[in-house]
């Protein structure tokens, strides 16, 4: 009986100290889960790009009453609403999957703008780090101050017009036209004729030119280049087309003749000796079929031979190739061994320079000596053209904005920026105008002013700078283009910008020039 007692109180001691042991078990797996419920958490469940004055919306285990604050880049986030919601697996299922957080919070210019933004919570003293984000601009704003409109700057003579380069950021425009003169028209769009071809005379006497191939100024607008197929009084005329590369100065009028390249008008007399040498010293070489002059500084000219080649005179009179761009409109050269015409893999191997096959001339800025190449259907490459290399390649996304209201964005870094619309008709893409700071200029989206219910119509079509330097993307000026009944299609070309930013371009397939203006 003694012994049963004692054992009694023994298994009580036991039972006594084992509840103790699981109580304070308890209390500590509380504390723990208490903890656990503190500490917050965010569902990554918000979009990688946000702009200035957009809403983001951050869910998860907040906690909002804990003293919760929000960090976004540079500065702290004001809180505009915070409530309970409830998590679903699925919308379409209507299964409570939790009751969690849900707060908003305005993006700020003062967070900063570009990549990798962290979005930092606090909350109940403990600190948890959610994805970071890009910060854009806003729709609303740009590196202009106001938006833009497009007026009639002056009429454009369609027929034998051709534009000659001069994007010096004065407004100059200059052009070619059929009753054989060149016009310049100020940004102020006065008219006047620089130069009569009805009066134009070399060391082989009067010439006169019979097809104006493409021609430039420089950026002080002094000097005026141009390359034209010409005849003149000497005996060449009988059995050659006549190839001149002139230079005429602007102040005094006086005209030099850099080039002059005689071309066989019977094929079969087109030999390799008509072409070569294709570079060395500009009065020996063999220039033909120039399709563009980029004149830069101190007497340098980059200048595009057909489709075929890119090169560029020097202020010491040399003319260097420096990229063969393919297979396309390359010269047929006569072989008089075999009667017959060269092929083009043996006259492509002719061709002097680097190798860029499959790149196409967009647009050449010589200030900068910088070449940009259109590769595939939207792709530009950015290549040196002192070094002859690459050097960054920009591949604006496809985007739905039409079909599927997506998000269109020609603000930010090279990664997310957009440019091909959904829909047919008019370049998603038009200009690609070269500005200083290795910036071109592009009109994204003029699809969208023709969908007047689609949620970006507000802000479409805008003009946007994009800068290879820094690899990113700005809008160039705040809100939407209005366009007044204009358009730029495939046919037309941007021509210039002045000293306000404003833009000069023609528009409805070359029938008018058009510029920008404030709203």
């Amino acid at each position: 009986m003694k012994l049963m007692l004692k054992t009694n109180k023994v298994i009580w001691l036991i039972s006594w100290f084992a509840g103790l042991v699981l109580l304070s078990a308890c209390k500590k797996a509380e504390n723990y889960y208490g903890k656990l419920d503190a500490q917050p958490e965010i569902l990554l469940n918000y979009q990688p790009v946000y702009g200035v004055g957009d809403t983001l919306t951050i869910d998860g285990r907040l906690n909002p009453q804990a003293d919760l604050r929000i960090k976004i880049g540079n500065a702290d986030a004001k809180i505009i609403s915070a409530e309970k919601i409830e998590y679903k697996t699925s919308e379409s299922s209507g299964t409570v999957y939790d009751v969690i957080d849900r707060v908003k919070v305005i993006i700020t210019s003062q967070m900063g703008l570009g990549k990798d933004k962290v979005v930092t919570l606090i909350s109940g003293g403990s600190l948890v780090k959610g994805t970071s984000i890009q910060i854009i601009e806003s729709s609303s704003s740009g590196i202009l101050p106001s938006a833009l409109q497009l007026v009639k700057h002056a009429d454009a003579r369609a027929a034998g017009t051709v534009y000659l380069y001069c994007q010096n950021g004065k407004g100059s425009i200059y052009s070619w036209r059929s009753d054989k003169k060149i016009y310049k028209i100020s940004k102020n769009g006065n008219l006047s004729v620089v130069m009569d071809a009805s009066t134009l005379s070399d060391s082989f006497g009067a010439f006169q030119i019979s097809t104006f191939s493409a021609g430039g100024v420089d950026a002080r607008e002094r000097y005026l280049y141009f390359a034209a197929i010409t005849t003149d009084g000497s005996a060449d005329n009988a059995s050659n087309e006549i190839y001149r590369l002139c230079c005429y100065d602007l102040q005094s009028g006086t005209l030099t003749t850099l080039n002059r390249t005689l071309f066989p008008t019977e094929a079969n007399r087109r030999t390799t000796d008509v072409y070569t040498p294709f570079q060395g010293s500009l009065n020996t070489s063999k220039l033909m079929n120039i399709s563009g002059l980029y004149p830069g500084d101190e007497g340098k000219i980059y200048l595009t031979i057909s489709e075929y080649a890119l090169a560029r005179i020097d202020s010491d009179g040399r003319l260097k190739y420096l990229f063969h761009l393919g297979v396309r409109y390359l010269p047929v050269i006569w072989n008089p061994q075999t009667n017959s015409s060269y092929s083009s893999d043996y006259v492509n191997g002719l061709i002097p320079g680097v190798d860029a096959n499959g790149l196409s001339v967009l647009a050449i800025s010589p200030e900068e000596d910088i070449l940009y190449c259109r590769s595939g259907s939207s792709d530009i490459i950015q290549l040196d053209l002192l070094d002859q290399v690459q050097l960054y390649q920009f591949s604006p996304g496809y985007v739905r904005t039409v079909s599927g209201n997506e998000t269109p964005y020609i603000s930010g870094s090279f990664d997310i920026l957009t440019g091909i619309t959904d829909g047919s008709g008019v370049p998603s893409l038009f200009g690609n105008m070269p500005m200083d700071g290795e910036n071109i200029l592009i009109l994204y989206h003029q699809r969208l002013d023709n969908y007047p219910n689609n949620k970006f119509y507000s802000q479409y079509p805008a003009f946007g700078q994009v800068n290879f330097r820094d690899q990113a993307g700005k809008r160039y000026a705040p809100g939407k283009l209005k366009r007044n009944g204009y358009t730029m299609n495939t046919a037309d070309l941007m021509l210039n910008y002045d000293e306000e930013g404003m833009i000069y371009m023609t528009a409805n397939n070359k029938a008018v020039i058009v510029k920008t203006t404030n709203q």
